[in-house]
């Protein structure tokens, strides 16, 4: 069997505040087979982009990495020199944060910012560069690329400037994608434009994509693999079609229960009928409560919930669960 792209195993990461340290990643573990889409999902606060930044070492003080290991190509990224991940950021694994509008520099061209990304990694002319981001412009699908090389973030719409931070993470041919909600602020249409060209790029230059979203929608269609979070742990895991199929976790059932599906909307009498939801709040990191941290929001709570703290166990050979009743949720 083929070695994961990536394998995050055990990851800490902690911030200092004035209550103390909370730690907004805790222990979380998951793999990244080579040539695939895996979603992440969790609602706000649940860690999911703070995995992302402390996979490619981006955890600025207050905060910090306080333990894991993060396995890249085999190789550990926690091992290596800051001057060593700079050549591995934006060239082997590149990010696609969640606002371009703030992501991009307002006062350099398009092209300017694509081509510095090349010229750093590769060791290209300015020439050279500028070719090579009128050509990233054009394999994203923007029209009249020779033009809009030159042109500033501010004079393209929401849904360009996504598809020139798609360009500028994808300029260097990397071999992982991390995909900050690449469709954040946009309307539906450019939505499912964007999700479709990371798709397509995805195939083409078979990379593996860690694709952050609330939208369990979009995991659905474009994911092969999905990790569910809740207040900093992995509470689920699988190949999307099981997990979608038989959720093993109340947290990741309550999720899809919330999905809107074509007919749902009303009942027979034509009354509209309101969504399921899951009750409650993420629970603050800075007072967890003893054992499970979904039990003041679980329908399925029992006292062992609030006793033991569940760990994550394996279901079989590709799926694992955090609840010490994912045997009896099983189909």
């Amino acid at each position: 069997m083929e070695p994961p792209l990536l394998e995050v195993r055990d990851l800490v990461t902690s911030f200092r505040t004035e209550e103390g340290v909370v730690r907004a990643v805790d222990g979380v573990s998951f793999q990244v087979p080579a040539r695939s889409i895996v979603g992440v999902v969790g609602e706000s606060g649940s860690g999911k982009s703070v995995t992302a930044l402390s996979i490619l070492r981006l955890i600025e003080e207050p905060g910090r990495i306080e333990s894991g290991a993060i396995l890249f190509e085999g190789r550990d990224l926690m091992g290596l020199s800051e001057r060593e991940m700079r050549d591995v950021r934006g060239d082997r694994i590149s990010m696609i944060f969640q606002e371009p509008m703030t992501s991009l520099n307002p006062v350099y061209t398009v092209g300017a910012q694509i081509g510095e990304v090349v010229r750093v990694h590769q060791d290209k002319s300015r020439k050279q560069a500028r070719a090579r981001a009128i050509q990233m412009l054009e394999l994203v699908g923007i029209p009249a690329p020779q033009e809009r090389v030159d042109a500033y973030p501010h004079e393209l719409s929401g849904g360009m400037r996504q598809r020139v931070m798609i360009a500028m993470a994808l300029a260097c041919t990397p071999k992982l994608l991390l995909a900050d909600e690449p469709t954040t602020a946009l309307d539906v249409t450019i939505q499912a434009q964007v999700l479709e060209l990371l798709k397509k790029l995805q195939r083409e230059l078979e990379m593996s994509v860690v694709l952050i979203t609330h939208d369990l929608g979009v995991v659905a269609e474009y994911a092969d693999h999905i990790v569910v979070m809740y207040a900093g742990q992995v509470v689920e895991r699988g190949p999307v079609d099981e997990v979608f199929a038989s959720p093993r976790h109340p947290y990741t059932r309550g999720l899809l229960r919330s999905l809107p599906s074509l007919g749902s909307s009303a009942h027979p009498d034509k009354r509209p009928r309101r969504l399921p939801s899951i009750e409650g709040i993420v629970p603050d990191l800075r007072a967890l409560p003893k054992g499970c941290r979904f039990q003041d929001r679980c329908e399925l709570v029992i006292d062992g919930c609030r006793e033991g703290t569940p760990v994550l166990a394996a279901i079989g050979d590709h799926r694992a669960a955090r609840c010490i009743r994912s045997k009896e949720l099983a189909p």
